[in-house]
Formats: C-alpha cells, sequence, structure tokens
C-alpha cells in the first residue's frame, strides 16, 4: 500500500473514531434518560392501579349509599 493510500485510510479511521467517541460522549446522558423513563413508566403504573382501587371504592360507596337510603326509607316507615 502506498504511502498516500495509507494516508488516505488513516485520515478516514480517523474521522470515524472522532464520530464513534462523539457518539460514546452520548451513552452516560442515554442510560441517565433510560432511567429516568423506567422510574416514570414504574409511577404510572402505581398510579394506574390506585385508579383502578379508586374506582372500585367508588362503585362499593355507590353501592353502600344505596342501602344506606333503602334502609332510611324502610326505618321512615317504621316510625
Amino acid at each position: 500500500m502506498t504511502e498516500h493510500l495509507q494516508g488516505k485510510l488513516n485520515a478516514k479511521l480517523l474521522v470515524k473514531i472522532a464520530e464513534l467517541r462523539k457518539e460514546n460522549a452520548k451513552i452516560p446522558e442515554l442510560r441517565e434518560k433510560l432511567l429516568k423513563f423506567a422510574e416514570v413508566e414504574a409511577e404510572n403504573a402505581r398510579l394506574k392501579q390506585i385508579i383502578e382501587e379508586n374506582a372500585r371504592h367508588d362503585a362499593e360507596n355507590a353501592e353502600l349509599k344505596f342501602r344506606v337510603g333503602e334502609l332510611e326509607a324502610r326505618l321512615a316507615l317504621l316510625e
């Protein structure tokens, strides 16, 4: 291989190395973003569970209010 071709190849390799170093510099930032995303996803799952529990409690409360209303009506008839 001639010196000229070696010089061109070395220049291309240096450019590629610089590109890869630039990409590698982003890795810690991307890891941090991925970790934050995982934390947000976990919080979303927890909040969805709370919403489901609240919906169940709301349904139970509605049923109990209905039953209390029925009992109050029966009590009024007895008084």
